[in-house]
């Protein structure tokens, strides 16, 4: 079975419902997806064991970022430190390796944008990374869809009909 290995990291507190959203979306995806032997295993906090760790926990986070094949990184009203240090060694360990696919989504937070998302927008472009502007899950749903079926090696078929998606035939809800 062809596997991907995707983490998924934002602010714990600023986009946890998009995270759980886009994590309950990868299961029912799953289920598709298993018909073509393959299966999409996301890492994100609230999926990973909050056992106490010998060093820090970050630091096991950023050892399952460095075995996954890609990385979305998430931001609006905040970019904490975790989640910047997730996106630093991601792009590093993909300076060295090759991996992961480095894709950073951000949302323009309402009245404007906070210090700590100013200098990470700024960090991005020093770096040269790309990022995409999304306004709701849904966005960010099919943005994840459009990775998982590029990085997949079997036929995919994604159809939009009647403003609901499809992939080989198969309904995929909220997107």
């Amino acid at each position: 079975m062809k596997t991907l290995h995707l983490f998924l990291a934002s602010s714990i507190n600023d986009l946890r419902m998009e995270r759980l959203e886009l994590g309950n979306f990868v299961r029912i995806l799953n289920d598709r997806l298993v018909l073509n032997d393959a299966y999409v295993h996301i890492h994100m906090c609230e999926y990973i064991s909050d056992e106490v760790a010998l060093t820090r926990k970050q630091d096991e986070y950023n050892k399952i970022i460095q075995d996954c094949d890609h990385v979305m990184v998430l931001f609006r009203n905040s970019m904490g430190v975790y989640t910047k240090e997730e996106y630093d060694t991601a792009r590093q360990h993909w300076l060295e390796t090759g991996t992961p696919e480095l894709h950073v989504f951000f949302c323009e937070p309402d009245g404007g944008r906070p210090d700590d998302v100013s200098k990470f927008l700024l960090h991005l472009q020093e770096h040269r990374q790309p990022y995409e502007l999304f306004s709701s899950v849904r966005d960010l749903k099919e943005a994840l869809l459009k990775i998982i079926v590029r990085q997949l090696d079997f036929p995919a078929e994604v159809v939009k009909k009647d403003r609901q998606t499809f992939l080989n035939g198969h309904l995929l809800p909220g997107i």
